[in-house]
C-alpha cells in the first residue's frame, strides 16, 4: 500500500515539474531553462546515484528534504568542484522548484519554507571589467571580413557592442524583428522578466547588418529564421551563447597581440559592460544608460559600471534643472553618494 502511495506522489511530482518547465519557458530566457533542466538532471542523479534510489524507490517528499538539499550542495562542491556562485544558482532554482510546488499543493509549503533557510555559499566577488576604446577598435580589427564567418562575426560583436544588449537578447533576434528600412532603425528585444525594450540601430550597424543579411539570406529569409543561426542546425536554431564567447576568445587572442589591454578571456558580457561605460565617457545621463541596458533603475546602472564618485556626482547633477537651489543640488554631494554606492 505503502509502495502504491509513494509511485503516486512521484508521479504527481513529474507532473508539477514538466508544469513548472513549460511556465519557465513561457517567462524565462532559454539559457535560464536550460540552466534549470541541467539543475534538475544533476540532482535526479544525486538522488538516484549517491542516495541509493533505484526502481523500487520514488521521487517523494523527502527527497527535497532540508538536509538532502544540504546534502547535495556539499556534495557539489566536493565531487563536481562547483565555485560557491555555482552552488547558489543551484540552490535557488531547486527554490524556484520547491517554490512551484507550494503554489501548486499546501502539502509542499514546509519544503519551499525549509529550503529558504539553507544558507548561500559566500561568493567571492568578481568585477566585470570593460574594455577601452582602443581595445575595442584593436578587436574589431582583428576580424577578417572578407571571409563569410568573418562576416558574421564582426556583425554580431558590432551589434553586442553597439547596442550594449545581452547576449541572448542578440541571439533570440529573429530577421522579421529588424526594423531597417524605417527613417531610424530599430528592433524590439525581450529582456529580463518578458519585459520588451527597444534598440536603436545606428546608420553604421544598419549598414553592416544589411551587407551579413544580403550574404547569408540571399533575400529569401522567412519570419522564423534567426538572425544569428547555428551553422550545423540551420536558420531555425540560433547560435548558441557558448560558440559566441568561443569566437570572442578567438578574436581576442589575435587582438591582445596589436593592444594588450584586450582580455584574453573576453566574453560577450563585457562587451555591454564596455558600451555602457563609454556611454557614461560621452556625456549620456545614467537613467537613459539605465534605460537602455534594460535595468529598472539607474542606482542598478550605477553599482554595475562601478564608476567613481566624481561621474556619478557629474551624472546626477546634469539630472536637475539649472534654476534648482543649491540646497537641492547638496544632496548629491559626495560623501551621501559613497555611502549610497558603497564605493571607495
Amino acid at each position: 500500500m505503502n509502495k502504491n502511495k509513494n509511485k503516486k506522489e512521484a508521479s504527481k511530482i513529474a507532473r508539477f515539474y514538466r508544469g513548472w518547465m513549460a511556465e519557465s519557458i513561457n517567462v524565462k530566457s532559454s539559457s535560464t531553462v536550460k540552466n534549470y533542466k541541467l539543475t534538475m538532471d544533476i540532482y535526479m542523479d544525486f538522488i538516484y546515484e549517491v542516495l541509493g534510489y533505484n526502481g523500487n524507490n520514488f521521487l517523494t517528499e523527502k527527497c527535497f528534504s532540508e538536509t538532502v538539499i544540504s546534502d547535495w550542495l556539499k556534495w557539489l562542491k566536493t565531487h563536481r568542484k562547483c565555485t560557491p556562485q555555482t552552488c547558489n544558482i543551484r540552490l535557488s532554482i531547486i527554490r524556484s522548484f520547491l517554490k512551484y510546488l507550494s503554489r501548486m499543493e499546501k502539502q509542499y509549503k514546509d519544503l519551499y519554507y525549509e529550503a529558504q533557510q539553507i544558507p548561500r555559499r559566500k561568493e567571492i566577488k568578481t568585477k566585470v571589467t570593460g574594455m577601452s576604446k582602443n581595445a575595442i577598435k584593436a578587436l574589431m580589427e582583428s576580424i577578417n571580413t572578407k571571409n563569410k564567418i568573418g562576416c558574421r562575426d564582426f556583425t554580431l560583436i558590432s551589434f553586442l557592442y553597439g547596442t550594449a544588449a545581452r547576449i541572448d537578447e542578440v541571439l533570440s533576434i529573429k530577421v522579421s524583428d529588424l526594423h531597417l528600412s524605417s527613417s531610424k532603425g530599430y528592433v524590439v528585444v525581450i529582456g529580463k522578466g518578458r519585459k520588451a525594450r527597444t534598440l536603436v540601430l545606428l546608420p553604421r550597424l544598419i549598414a553592416n547588418l544589411r551587407i551579413y543579411i544580403k550574404r547569408f539570406f540571399y533575400g529569401n529569409e522567412s519570419t522564423n529564421d534567426y538572425l544569428f543561426f547555428s551553422r550545423e542546425k540551420g536558420r531555425d536554431e540560433k547560435m548558441t551563447e557558448e560558440a559566441v564567447n568561443y569566437r570572442l576568445k578567438k578574436y581576442a587572442m589575435l587582438a591582445n597581440k596589436e593592444c594588450n589591454e584586450v582580455p584574453l578571456g573576453l566574453h560577450s558580457h563585457q562587451l555591454r559592460h564596455s558600451r555602457a561605460s563609454h556611454w557614461l565617457e560621452d556625456g549620456i545621463t545614467l537613467p537613459v544608460i539605465s534605460k537602455m541596458l534594460g535595468h529598472e533603475d539607474y542606482m542598478t546602472t550605477a553599482r554595475y559600471l562601478d564608476i567613481s564618485i566624481s561621474q556619478i556626482t557629474n551624472a546626477l547633477k546634469n539630472l536637475e534643472d539649472e534654476n534648482t537651489e543649491n540646497t537641492m543640488r547638496e544632496e548629491w554631494n559626495e560623501d551621501n553618494l559613497r555611502t549610497i554606492f558603497s564605493l571607495e
